[in-house]
């Protein structure tokens, strides 16, 4: 603005003689690059507001989440490592498993990672004080965890109630 309003002053007063003619060339100039100036920036500022509307996807986008399990499934009542249900889950370093079981009596959820299962094949059975990576029992359930590694690891559903539970199951992980 400053360039525009520059140059129709120069043109003003150089019809009137009020800047001696050895001075208006320098002015001239200096109001000449102020209008550049102002239009380099004008153009810089909208090519750069269409680069942010361009901008990809991946750059924007939320993480990319897969639902590996969506249902319902029938638990047995039992104490021991067999009875409850059972799902094997492949993780990748970094990425976040969402697991939400929800119930109409209490359940326990555990994540085991297959160090914590190779303990409890032993013949001792686990008597080494293995827990779960990630354990919760209540009546609606969600555990979220990040692998720190590459591997496998399974999720178990299970109760010590006296009957047959049917349970609602997501698992979800995202990368």
């Amino acid at each position: 603005m400053i360039g525009f309003l520059g140059v129709g002053w120069f043109i003003a007063t150089r019809l009137y003689s009020v800047i001696p003619w050895a001075a208006s060339g320098p002015f001239a100039v200096v109001f000449l690059a102020l209008i550049v100036g102002e239009l380099r920036e004008y153009f810089q500022t909208a090519n750069s507001e269409e680069q942010t509307s361009d901008s990809s996807p991946e750059e924007t986008s939320e993480p990319n989440e897969k639902v590996v399990i969506d249902g319902e499934v029938w638990i047995e009542p039992g104490k021991e490592w067999k009875d409850g249900w059972r799902h094997n889950l492949a993780l990748k370093k970094g990425d976040i498993a969402t697991i939400e079981v929800n119930a109409d009596e209490p359940v326990t959820v555990e994540l085991f990672n297959s160090t914590q299962l190779s303990k409890m094949s032993t013949p001792f059975g686990g008597s080494f004080g293995t827990t779960a990576e990630r354990s919760q029992t209540r009546k609606n359930v969600n555990i979220s965890y990040e692998a720190n590694r590459n591997g496998h690891w399974l999720v178990r559903v299970h109760h010590t109630n006296y009957i047959q539970l049917e349970v609602g199951v997501t698992i979800s992980v995202a990368s």
